[in-house]
């Protein structure tokens, strides 16, 4: 979709399941592209964003644009342009022995569907490391090169959130003369000992080399 490739249709769906920012970022991108935008999230949205007071101004935003929101749902079945949606609070609330292989609660039937031209998934990501694991293959062209080692950090090891990936190579840049780069080097923190104002003798800071 965003390299261009695919059309999209005119009504948009984003089926979200990530508690970051991409699925109000192309919820946005889509609806000032002239797309009828619904966002369905079985997760709360970008819940990060009451930490840093970004999150009232990025609903003010997608109300701006009309984008539909779907809060505390989730998709259980696609279909040819429909999506089956649930509130995932829509179970029964007491739970009751029913017996073996049976739910204790009362079956949900929240179940609609949604109508889509194009569905976007907010959902798993995979990692890609295919340039580490082409540069370990060729181990033997190393040393001509000047080429002692190769790591894998950031979200080719792993998906996770820029700040965690921002992370590993500062931590790799920190640690890159171990013998081990690759592992991280544990380390210590400060331990707040509950009644005592300081710890005699003890030391602040992080300790990287334990």
């Amino acid at each position: 979709m965003l390299e261009g490739k695919k059309a999209i249709g005119k009504r948009v769906v984003i089926l979200n399941a990530d508690t970051y920012f991409m699925a109000p970022s192309l919820a946005e991108k889509l609806a000032v592209a002239g797309h009828e935008v619904t966002l369905v999230t079985g997760v709360h949205l970008a819940n990060y964003m009451h930490f840093t007071l970004e999150y009232p101004n990025m609903m003010r935003r997608m109300h701006e644009l009309h984008i539909k929101e779907m809060h505390n749902a989730f998709g259980s079945r696609i279909e040819k342009g429909r999506l089956e949606v649930y509130d995932i609070f829509g179970d029964g609330s007491k739970r009751t022995y029913r017996g073996r292989g049976s739910l204790p609660r009362e079956a949900n039937k929240s179940q609609r569907w949604v109508e889509f031209d194009s569905l976007v998934l907010v959902t798993g990501r995979h990692s890609n490391s295919s340039l580490y694991t082409e540069l370990k293959a060729r181990h033997g062209e190393w040393q001509k090169n000047g080429v002692k080692d190769v790591y894998l950090i950031g979200d080719a090891e792993a998906p996770r959130l820029i700040a965690d990936a921002t992370f590993t190579g500062q931590r790799l840049a920190r640690e890159i003369e171990e013998a081990k780069a690759q592992q991280p080097l544990p380390y210590k923190r400060e331990v707040a000992v509950w009644g005592a104002s300081h710890m005699p003798g003890g030391k602040f800071e992080l300790e990287y080399k334990t």
